[in-house]
């Protein structure tokens, strides 16, 4: 995945529509810079995700939780 520069995030914020400051374009261009490296990680791992179990909520499994505190 090339990195994108903040002229290319800054286009693509335009394109959307969305006016933004140039300070808030610059935080969005730096936490891309810090979730891209993430996303390069899990497309690394996903090539066995069919593999793995999906998470699973049972309700015949679950048990309420009852408090006795009495109220203030």
């Amino acid at each position: 995945m090339t990195p994108l520069s903040r002229e290319d995030v800054e286009r693509l914020i335009l394109q959307a529509g969305i006016a933004l400051s140039a300070n808030d374009i610059g935080n969005i261009h730096g936490g891309w810079m810090l979730m891209q490296p993430m996303l390069e990680r899990n497309r690394d791992h996903d090539q066995c995700a069919p593999l793995q179990h999906a998470p699973l909520f049972r309700a015949d499994a679950w048990t309420p939780v009852i408090c006795d505190t009495p109220a203030s």
